[in-house]
């Protein structure tokens, strides 16, 4: 197989680790730069701070970098200018791009300095960033968190807006609008699970599900019979936070009956964060934590859970697990990035007394998560093997595709989708 030279370009600031976002974008990058068909050029617009650990990153894996700090520019819009939708209701990264319109121009220089076969953006909203690019004759590749259209939606209607309020359906329409120009203006979309692939047209020529995985842990998992069950993610972010009240309200009360040596840990909340009637003697709020503590949670506690109800993208918290060797129980949406285990024990959010009794039978066993974890880790290396050289293949197909497709020149202007 030929060797690409691949840009690849995204907003996710990737010298960071204390983030779901960050850790799958870095997981891309180590991915893309360890393809033996691909000779890597990184291209990452972030915070100014991020640039050194985004530079010892990509260089431990060969990868070149043009860091583009973002700085505000001398002239720019103010916020109360924007457009009624771009103020409220945004897309991600957008409220600040006014700011940041030379990036643009700076990813257009680097086009022409580096002559890639083909470009990755990572994550959608990305690609707010680099409008002209879309217009650019190169192989263009986008790769999507999630469904951002109906995640965006989602949002505001868990924060109280109204189904059948008539802005929340313009924005809606605009979101989708915005989700579906990008796919239509590129040659290839990678999502991290088949859910997140469109359904109906506009599609891409090339689609693809590619999931991500972590880095092995250096610290493992290992059996202590702690009947401690741990939970982590931060309650700012909605969907813990509906995770969290089911355990405390749902889910805990009746594994207490059950089973009242267990203990619930939750990182991302303190008792402060919640109402009193999460507070229950069974559950521990540890509050926010360093990555010291998150290893802590992951390699001596029984298991972690996932109760999370949409199935968006991959969840990290279970990547990590997998990274740890840690057992888990989930919903089936929690583990819509790891659709290919099979014979994996579900938690069900509309059964709390089926999955307490799911959860103490396991915690119970003697031999039941030790070969849990054995199972798991069996099943993703089997499936990492058959993925070997998928990205190589992917930008294949990707520069195949437009190089026998017709230019988009006849469609709105990607500045104007935006509008």
């Amino acid at each position: 197989m030929r060797s690409f030279r691949v840009i690849y370009f995204s907003a996710v600031g990737i010298g960071a680790t204390n983030n779901g976002g960050s850790l799958c974008c870095r997981s891309h990058v180590r991915a893309l730069a360890t393809d033996p068909a691909i000779e890597l050029c990184t291209v990452i617009a972030g915070d100014g701070a991020f640039e050194e650990a985004t530079r010892q990153f990509t260089s431990s894996l060969g990868a070149r970098l043009h860091y583009l700090p973002l700085r505000p520019a001398r002239s720019f819009t103010p916020l109360r200018h924007l457009r009624y939708f771009q103020r409220k209701y945004p897309f991600i990264f957008e409220r600040k791009l006014h700011k940041y319109r030379y990036i643009d121009h700076q990813f257009t220089d680097i086009l022409r300095l580096e002559k890639p076969d083909a470009v990755i953006v990572d994550y959608l909203p990305s690609a707010l960033f680099i409008p002209s690019f879309f217009s650019a004759p190169v192989p263009r590749c986008v790769i999507t968190l999630n469904r951002e259209a109906e995640f965006h939606r989602e949002q505001h209607l868990m924060k109280g807006a109204s189904p059948n309020s008539p802005m929340l359906r313009i924005a809606y329409r605009r979101w989708t609008r915005i989700e579906k120009s990008i796919h239509q203006r590129s040659h290839g979309l990678i999502a991290l699970t088949g859910n997140d692939l469109p359904s109906e047209p506009p599609k891409p020529p090339v689609t693809a599900a590619i999931p991500p995985f972590l880095e092995p842990a250096d610290r493992r998992w290992a059996y202590e019979r702690s009947r401690r069950v741990s939970f982590i993610g931060h309650i700012a972010h909605f969907p813990n936070r509906l995770a969290i009240e089911w355990i405390c309200t749902r889910l805990a009360p009746i594994a207490a009956r059950l089973d009242p040596a267990i203990r619930f840990r939750i990182i991302g909340a303190s008792a402060e964060d919640v109402p009193q009637a999460w507070r229950l003697r069974t559950i521990e709020f540890l509050g926010t934590s360093d990555r010291a503590q998150a290893e802590e949670e992951f390699t001596r506690n029984d298991l972690l859970i996932a109760p999370i109800a949409n199935d968006y993208g991959s969840k990290i918290k279970l990547l990590e697990c997998v990274a740890f060797g840690t057992p888990f129980l989930g919903t089936r949406s929690a583990l819509s990035g790891l659709s290919f285990l099979r014979n994996i024990p579900l938690i069900h959010l509309d059964d709390p007394e089926g999955s307490a009794h799911t959860l103490c039978r396991l915690v119970a066993a003697e031999e039941a998560l030790p070969l849990l974890s054995r199972s798991i880790q069996a099943q993703v290396k089997q499936f990492q093997d058959a993925q070997t050289g998928i990205w190589g293949r992917t930008i294949a197909d990707v520069v195949r595709a437009a190089s026998g497709q017709p230019g988009t020149e006849t469609t709105t202007p990607l500045r104007q989708a935006f509008g």
